[in-house]
């Protein structure tokens, strides 16, 4: 186990040696590694906990998560109704200062009036 304490992982070893004292070497060399992995899938599963508690504090305090839209809603609503006068996407593009395919997302969008 990379980062692991070596005193550890001697510890456990000497503590299946102990436990085991008539199996072979091999065995006792299993249940030591099952057990070290035992021990870290719940280290895994306590740090995810912590994460997902860090992340719902922060969704109820309101923090967004993600990406900042490029375009605000007024943006958006302006660019549709450029875009309805026959203004091409790559002009719209061009004005906005955001891509093709940012221009074809916002067209497509649920609401032009959302938040993104």
């Amino acid at each position: 186990m990379p980062g692991a304490d070596p005193r550890l992982s001697t510890r456990v070893v000497s503590a299946v040696i102990a436990v085991m004292p008539s199996a072979p070497i091999e065995m006792q060399e299993c249940y030591a590694i099952a057990i070290m992995a035992g021990i870290g899938e719940f280290e895994r599963s306590l740090i995810r906990a912590r994460c997902d508690a860090g992340i719902a504090r922060a969704k109820a305090k309101g923090v967004q998560f993600g990406r900042k839209a490029k375009l605000d809603a007024s943006q958006r609503r302006r660019l549709a109704e450029r875009y309805a006068a026959g203004e091409t996407m790559a002009e719209l593009a061009r004005d906005y200062d955001v891509s093709e395919p940012t221009i074809s997302r916002v067209l497509q969008g649920p609401t032009v009036g959302a938040p993104a």
